[in-house]
């Protein structure tokens, strides 16, 4: 199989998703895949963002307290769900690729991040990806967004997802499946995974002390200033997800059979 066959591409399509995994991965594990590429939004962002013209930017305090206490760009307090993957394959975390010079690009053959926080998809997109190479595709869905910190409805008593706005998300997910397996047999040897951040998030909503989790409604930052016990939220700010989540999410999806289907990523690298 040609090396442009094995790399392996994660999507990240969706403004608001919920995102994260668990690793016991190194980086002088030896690679799987020889490139991991990126693109989404503000979930994967690494950095993208501080170099161009826009309002959505995480290059100040608190966040990157825990990446090394450096505000590198990530929407969250360390490493994001790409991050991790990058980890779990072996390779160096995708550098973003405006923070990297022209003539410094060239020299980069483990892939690249171009996610960019707020940003958005063309219907092109699907073409710009992959008539360059790509065959091994991990797409996501779209999580309950009417349960974000910014969305929750609060009373003296009680906290509860907005349910009005998750329902006029799930059709997306509901429909993702059916056409990712039309895209698959019109791309000769693609493959398609989906990340279903929908239902697994209901399940962690549930059940969250199971997946180490405290409290799944709330922003760990408040005032400006983040939390002392980040790995027991879920959210870290008013929409993102800390490393923690993104620890328990990339660790299903690569290792696990409960958020990505028809199977794992570990698997999908296998295929043929």
């Amino acid at each position: 199989m040609e090396k442009s066959l094995k790399n392996l591409w994660v999507i990240s399509i969706i403004i608001t998703q919920q995102l994260a995994f668990l690793s016991n991965a190194s980086h002088s594990r030896k690679n799987i895949v020889p490139a991991f590429y990126v693109f989404g939004d503000s979930t994967v962002d690494p950095g993208n963002n501080n170099n161009i013209n826009a309002h959505a930017k995480a290059n100040v305090f608190p966040y990157g307290i825990d990446f090394n206490n450096c505000s590198t760009g990530r929407f969250t307090n360390g490493k994001t769900f790409a991050d991790l993957i990058a980890i779990m394959l072996g390779l160096p975390m995708p550098p973003p690729y405006l923070g990297v010079s022209k003539s410094e690009r060239y020299q980069v053959a483990t892939g690249f991040n171009y996610a960019s926080g707020s940003c958005g998809i063309l219907n092109s997109t699907r073409a710009r990806i992959y008539d360059l190479g790509a065959r091994k595709f991990v797409i996501t869905g779209i999580g309950q967004i009417g349960c974000i910190p910014i969305s929750v409805t609060r009373t003296p008593f009680s906290q509860n997802c907005n349910e009005v706005v998750n329902q006029m998300v799930k059709p997306y997910s509901d429909k993702l499946p059916a056409k990712l397996e039309e895209l698959q047999t019109q791309l000769s040897h693609s493959l398609f995974i989906i990340l279903d951040t929908y239902n697994f998030f209901q399940k962690i909503r549930i059940s969250p002390k199971n997946f180490g989790f405290k409290n799944v409604f709330d922003s760990c930052v408040q005032g400006g200033k983040p939390c002392a016990n980040r790995k027991e939220y879920y959210f870290y700010d008013l929409v993102h997800p800390t490393e923690a989540t993104n620890k328990v999410f990339a660790n299903e999806c690569f290792n696990g059979r409960e958020l990505c289907f028809p199977h794992n990523i570990k698997k999908m690298i296998h295929a043929h």
